[in-house]
């Protein structure tokens, strides 16, 4: 079995990490965009392929961690910084490093404004259910004051309005 010094073999995990976040990336603005057009076809394709790169992602962190517990680090970010710092005096592995920690960043911003476009969404249909089951449920309105009040008047299903 071949075993490559333990930098070389933690930039290439890097590296391959920062492909597999890159692909995710893309994957999720597809996502937003077959959100925004509501393209399910587009959308459906945009899920699978995040699905499939967040796996990949994930088995890059187990190699990743595995290997930086095998030379006496944690699997954290603290492990890393003090890998980073016995490991990586030319400088060559941070930017790599950094890079993929950027990524992940604006992956983890394009999810959490995907989830929310979803989460939007899902509130206006439970919203056109209730109203047109004729549902009691307590509808949010503002006061000439401004504040929040509720209204729970009953109401008829639209149907039989």
């Amino acid at each position: 079995m071949e075993t490559r010094p333990f930098p070389e073999h933690l930039e290439q995990i890097l590296t391959r990490s920062i492909g597999e976040a890159s692909a995710l990336e893309h994957a999720l603005q597809r996502e937003a965009q077959a959100l925004g057009t509501r393209d399910v076809d587009a959308l459906n394709a945009a899920v699978s392929e995040k699905q499939q790169r967040v796996k990949n992602l994930e088995s890059l962190t187990q190699e990743q961690g595995a290997l930086l517990k095998r030379e006496g680090y944690e699997n954290n970010a603290h492990g890393m910084a003090c890998c980073l710092r016995d490991w990586d005096q030319e400088q060559l592995i941070q930017p790599v490093w950094d890079r993929l920690v950027d990524v992940i960043s604006r992956c983890r911003e394009l999810n959490l404004a995907n989830g929310g476009v979803v989460e939007g969404k899902r509130r206006t249909v439970d919203q056109a259910l209730h109203i047109l089951r004729g549902e009691d449920h307590r509808t949010e309105l503002y006061s000439a004051s401004g504040r929040t009040t509720f209204s729970s008047g009953a109401s008829r299903p639209i149907t039989k309005a």
